[in-house]
């Protein structure tokens, strides 16, 4: 009789568990989260974003500051974590993305040489294997990007170059509420808004 009874509560718990790992990936996952489109004026650049798990803000908080870049309007991006995220389904490691414009003196030529050297982080190119450098696409836009850079206090998660009309554009992505052992929340809402991210010249409405 014991045995079957803890054989049933076994079972239960098996199902409870699993049923908890649904909810929370839904939670996370927010398919019917109403989302915005952002259009960067002057510069060509736009992204969607969910507005319950993300906002939209001026203002750089990288781990290393701008040396004389000449950063275009509207100046640094911050796609930063609202709390809504940050505190949904317990602890856990949330990511910001920040972007920024510049236009060099000389029209720049997409390659490993502009890692380190943009307007949000600067670092030692020393620190990149050149098997990390990966070719990536923003619509029909090339791009570089090389992951887990051991860069600032938490490091980061991704480091973007972008060439697009002559312009560089930057974009890091990097941990904020960094919780040990708390696991990672919203990965999949940070691909799909880099995945949405796109050059395209336009004019502003």
């Amino acid at each position: 009789m014991v045995i079957r009874w803890m054989a049933r509560l076994a079972a239960l718990v098996l199902i409870l568990t699993g049923l908890m790992q649904v909810f929370a990936q839904e939670a996370t996952r927010a398919p019917d989260a109403e989302s915005r489109t952002y259009q960067a004026p002057d510069t060509d650049y736009r992204f969607t974003y969910p507005l319950d798990s993300y906002s939209v803000r001026a203002g750089c908080t990288c781990q290393t500051p701008n040396q004389g870049q000449n950063i275009l309007f509207p100046g640094v991006v911050e796609i930063a974590p609202n709390d809504s995220l940050v505190y949904r389904d317990g602890q856990g490691t949330v990511y910001k993305i920040s972007i920024a414009a510049t236009s060099p003196a000389e029209a720049p030529t997409l390659d490993a040489s502009l890692f380190g050297t943009g307007p949000l982080v600067q670092y030692d190119p020393s620190v990149i294997q050149p098997d990390q450098v990966q070719d990536i696409q923003f619509g029909d836009t090339p791009g570089l990007r090389v992951d887990d850079l051991p860069v600032g206090q938490n490091g980061l998660t991704a480091d973007i170059v972008v060439v697009y009309n002559n312009i560089l554009y930057e974009i890091v992505v990097e941990p904020v509420n960094v919780t040990e052992g708390g696991g990672v929340k919203g990965k999949n809402l940070l691909d799909d808004i880099l995945g949405s991210l796109e050059f395209t010249s336009f004019n502003p409405a």
